[in-house]
């Protein structure tokens, strides 16, 4: 259930923070998963690419979906600095799978009729720029930012570069750019 994958995926961001574990994902073969369950979540929560509609049914179940997603691309963020792990997940196309990520997100965001989620606080930069925190504080943005940061440290790695190039990421993060303008860590 999306409650229990949520608690997993939070235990192993915890678990990635520690960068003297970050070997361990790769011996125990976790990245394949984590890249599974981001992209499933990610899929839960935003729904197919063509509508940018949220699941309204259950709501419970969409906030444990969000937290899955969100703990799963923060944990990615956090292996993805690490040479190693980095060149794994490009290897399993981590910068197609974020880059889409980011697409499906950017379109939810774009969407205005969908309120923004005020139970989730927006992160210090969003804060101090004293922007609409309507926007600002959208747990999209938290989200967002972690799929951006997961980028930004595969660009590094040798041999991402053609990924990036292929699934059109450099006008994704350019249009990141000008849909959070506000937020320093995405731009």
């Amino acid at each position: 259930d999306a409650h229990t994958l949520s608690a997993v995926l939070k235990s192993v961001f915890k678990f990635s923070k520690d960068e003297r574990n970050d070997s361990s994902f790769g011996t125990l073969e976790l990245l394949p998963l984590l890249m599974h369950r981001l992209t499933a979540a990610i899929s839960a929560v935003v729904g197919p690419l063509t509508t940018a509609t949220a699941r309204t049914s259950d709501a419970l179940h969409s906030e444990a979906c969000f937290e899955a997603a969100l703990y799963a691309a923060a944990a990615l963020k956090n292996l993805s600095a690490d040479t190693d792990n980095g060149r794994a997940l490009t290897k399993l196309g981590a910068v197609g799978a974020f880059t889409h990520g980011l697409k499906r997100l950017l379109a939810l965001l774009r969407d205005s009729s969908r309120p923004a989620t005020a139970s989730l606080p927006a992160t210090a930069s969003l804060v101090r720029s004293g922007v609409d925190q309507s926007l600002a504080g959208r747990r999209e943005c938290r989200l967002l930012l972690q799929l951006t940061v997961a980028l930004r440290n595969l660009a590094v790695i040798g041999g991402a570069a053609n990924g990036f190039v292929v699934c059109g990421a450099v006008e994704v993060l350019c249009d990141t750019m000008g849909a959070v303008p506000f937020d320093a860590d995405v731009s």
